[in-house]
């Protein structure tokens, strides 16, 4: 064995351990949330790829590589997964979503009695990964523009530079794998202390943050924290006093938008929702002003002939389909079943109610 042989085969194992030991620590998290399970699952493709990636552990291992290794093509899809779960408050595992890692294995394991498939299971291999990392970069700009949670928005900024490079390693390997070129020692050591870096990144960000970014806590919804301090206080009845004035109304209102008006740091504004009221994104802060109003608005019978997406755009939403979504996330129901029910009921005061109520507990 050769000092680059070697050099690969440590880098290797270390991303092994690395990915074995974070898996330790997602897993033991309780209570326990999808996000720690679909990091489990990736970490531990990830490090089953970093060794059986080799001709010579693919020739140890024997027979055994095929099941390991329609694991190991599975990551991708698993981080996928792992990414959405942390970002995303409502995220619930469903059934079609196993689509994804299911669909990488078997183009795998379908090569095996169907070799002439092959380059296209690989190319299909890489149109679904790409796929999946635009999605991710998609998610992950709008948690920067969004997310209130301090460690959210780190674990965000570190999958802004990180996720390219990885994707653009993934384009290299299978495009090399396809073309079957027999990488050099040097190319292959390169590789792994490519694939140990990434391991690294991932160790440094959420065996610090791990807690903050999987671990749940009950959201105060709208009550504010209690030991605030004055000045925070102050702040958060001149944020009340705002939205009172119909902030929430504006259209495309982004974080950076209010705290402008409101004359303070993004990143002060950011932590004054976050901690002071318990939000964990701007844009839930934003549809409890909305949602209260928009039930407020169906409820009433002057607004019996309004059409529901005039009322969307009233309060600020830029299409019908996200003021739809954020109803029924709220209320259980579509704005059209709602009106129907209310003016039934005749229970306008009630949803008048649920904009006061907002408007009371903002400090």
């Amino acid at each position: 064995m050769t000092l680059l042989d070697f050099a690969e085969a440590g880098a290797r194992g270390a991303s092994l351990v690395i990915c074995l030991v974070l898996m330790a620590q997602l897993l033991v998290i309780r209570p326990r949330h999808a996000a720690s399970v679909m990091g489990a699952l990736f970490l531990g493709a990830a490090g089953v790829y970093a060794i059986i990636a080799t001709p010579v552990m693919i020739e140890a291992l024997g027979p055994a590589h095929i099941p390991l290794k329609a694991y190991a093509v599975t990551a991708p899809a698993f981080f996928w997964l792992f990414v959405l779960a942390i970002l995303d408050d409502c995220f619930k595992w469903r059934a079609p979503m196993a689509i994804a890692p299911l669909t990488l294995a078997i183009l795998m394991l379908i090569c095996l009695p169907f070799p002439a498939f092959e380059p296209v299971s690989r190319a299909l291999h890489l149109v679904i990964t790409l796929a999946m990392i635009a999605h991710l970069m998609i998610r992950v700009r709008a948690a920067l523009a969004t997310d209130l949670v301090a460690s959210r928005l780190q674990f965000s900024r570190t999958l802004a530079v990180m996720v390219p490079i990885i994707a653009a390693a993934i384009v290299v390997i299978i495009v090399l794998e396809t073309m079957r070129i027999e990488l050099d020692a040097t190319v292959r050591a390169g590789i792994a202390f490519m694939i140990l870096a990434v391991c690294m990144t991932l160790a440094l960000t959420l065996s610090r943050l791990r807690q903050s970014l999987v671990a749940r806590v009950p959201d105060r919804g709208l009550e504010p924290a209690t030991g605030v301090s004055a000045a925070d206080r102050i702040d958060l009845g001149r944020l009340r006093d705002l939205m009172e004035d119909g902030a929430y109304l504006t259209d495309g209102l982004t974080i950076g938008g209010l705290a402008s008006r409101l004359g303070l740091p993004e990143h002060r504004l950011r932590k004054l929702i976050n901690q002071g009221l318990g939000h964990r994104n701007f844009a839930a802060f934003l549809n409890d002003y909305r949602i209260a109003e928009a039930k407020r608005r169906l409820s009433d019978p002057a607004h019996v002939h309004t059409q529901i997406t005039q009322i969307a755009y009233e309060l600020g939403y830029g299409s019908l389909a996200p003021f739809n979504r954020a109803f029924r996330e709220r209320v259980g129901t579509s704005p059209s079943a709602f009106r129907e029910q209310a003016l039934d009921d005749g229970s306008g005061s009630e949803a008048s109610s649920d904009l006061d109520n907002v408007k009371r507990h903002t400090i």
